[in-house]
């Protein structure tokens, strides 16, 4: 006898002695060498692990669990084959063992609930007409404590009637094995449908502190029948280590001065609606964020959810990450104040690096482009605008440009970093063809000198135009305004 095609059962754990074979249409038929059976098995053409999802509540039992599989046998029957079914709890430290996976066993309660129906392949045929269904009752759903169980379902053969063929009935370890698995998520009956860890920026400027601590959360519930649900939450640190553990961070905690004034607003849905008509929100009233020294922080968020009967039930967590920097340039900001700055009083004091000099400042100047002459990977200058400005925002450009540093000074000696372009997030106060990217401070900053620092990409095609006169503007500064 030969072999037609190799029978793979999803989350089988056990290789028994006979290979099984056959072809993947609905018509298989099966040889195995020195067997005597005609093997019985879950249909792989169809899945053999079913995934089930219930949610026990305070407020009752959601979801159902009904496992359904297909069943065949290698080939055509002579006579009716009566299959049934068990569960073997005996093999979930095996499969846990072999998928890295931590499933329990049903409790014992449960286990005695379970049903399973028996199916018939009839003579003239190898597949069952119906099939096997597995199901736990909602009632015995109520035992069920654990997160996550798996519920493991062996093939057995119920008669012995083989009919005139000299194969009768029978099973293969290997092949007899469907797996249920079951989550039980209460802590999702109602999610976050928001994102759950939020981010929020609190920028240390010299024009003040911007920025403040607040989230807001919305909610969608599985099912509800008529409760009115509120979502509650408390400030919970203990979180922090286990947070930082699984996102691989190192987020300080908010001290408790600080966390103490922050306050957290409850959520609410409405009888017998499954979304939340005011969302959760945490926010800062008194500003006692902008005490937080430059860093990192977490404040974890512990949800619980009451319902109008008087019942609660733990929810998943959600987390706000603060981050401290110390910045003049407002990353969000969709405007920028004040007017451009005439360049007619502008002088470049000096100029190095890809060829630039101060006399081409001249050609930027009136002809709105300041050039180089080499292929190089910086350039540095500094410009001084003639008198002492309150700059509310810049912009500088070009097309072989790759970020620029840039500081700025009252007197050329003493200079403050404003920050790198490649490092920030500037607003467009055009569009199309007149796109003009403009980075914003928080607050109007007073300098007169400008130094600028450009690192330069030395791979941008741009740069093959320095050979011909009309092409220059294309490797050059294209761009510098000064907003006042």
């Amino acid at each position: 006898m030969k072999l037609k095609n190799i029978l793979l059962l999803s989350g089988a754990l056990f290789f028994g002695t006979a290979a099984l074979t056959g072809c993947s249409d609905d018509d298989d038929t099966y040889d195995v060498y020195g067997s005597d059976y005609n093997i019985v098995f879950f249909d792989t053409n169809t899945s053999t692990v079913n995934t089930k999802t219930i949610y026990n509540t305070p407020i009752g039992i959601f979801g159902t669990v009904d496992g359904a599989f297909n069943v065949k046998a290698q080939y055509n029957t002579d006579a009716t084959i009566m299959v049934g079914a068990e569960v073997d709890t005996t093999l979930v430290g095996t499969y846990n063992v072999a998928n890295k996976a931590s499933f329990k066993s049903l409790p014992a309660q449960a286990l005695s609930a379970i049903q399973i129906s028996q199916v018939v392949i009839k003579p003239g045929t190898n597949a069952a007409d119906t099939t096997l269904n597995v199901t736990l009752p909602k009632e015995a759903c109520t035992y069920l404590t654990e997160e996550a169980y798996l519920v493991p379902v062996r093939l057995k053969i119920l008669n012995d009637d083989k009919g005139t063929s000299s194969y009768k009935a029978g099973i293969d370890d290997t092949y007899s094995v469907a797996y249920i698995v079951l989550n039980n998520a209460a802590k999702d009956f109602i999610k976050v449908s928001s994102e759950p860890t939020q981010t929020v920026s609190i920028a240390n400027t010299p024009a003040g502190v911007f920025g403040n601590i607040a989230a807001s959360y919305d909610f969608s519930m599985y099912a509800n029948d008529n409760s009115e649900v509120s979502i509650r939450g408390e400030f919970d640190n203990s979180l922090i280590t286990a947070y930082n553990t699984e996102s691989g961070k190192a987020y300080a905690e908010v001290p408790a001065n600080i966390l103490s004034q922050l306050k957290i607003s409850a959520g609410k849905i409405d009888a017998g609606q499954t979304s939340s008509d005011t969302p959760l929100t945490v926010s800062d009233p008194n500003n006692a964020s902008h005490a937080l020294p430059v860093g990192e922080y977490v404040i974890p968020v512990r949800l619980t959810a009451s319902y109008s009967g008087g019942q609660t039930s733990p929810m998943s967590n959600v987390y706000i990450v603060v981050k401290v920097n110390e910045t003049l340039i407002n990353d969000n900001a969709t405007a920028v104040s004040g007017s451009a700055i005439s360049n007619s009083a502008w002088m470049a004091l000096s100029a190095s690096g890809a060829g630039l000099t101060v006399d081409g400042f001249n050609t930027f100047k009136s002809q709105g482009y300041w050039p180089f002459s080499v292929k190089e990977s910086a350039a540095e200058f500094v410009i001084d605008l003639g008198a002492v400005h309150q700059i509310t925002g810049f912009n500088l450009d070009s097309m072989v440009g790759d970020g620029f540093t840039v500081e700025f000074s009252g007197d050329n000696s003493n200079w403050t970093s404003i920050g790198n372009t490649s490092e920030h997030t500037p607003v467009n106060i055009g569009s199309g063809w007149s796109s003009n990217y403009v980075f914003v401070f928080y607050g109007a900053i007073s300098t007169r000198y400008v130094r600028v620092k450009a690192k330069l990409n030395t791979d941008s095609y741009y740069w093959n135009y320095l050979s011909y006169s009309w092409g220059k503007r294309y490797a050059s500064i294209s761009s510098i305004n000064f907003y006042e």
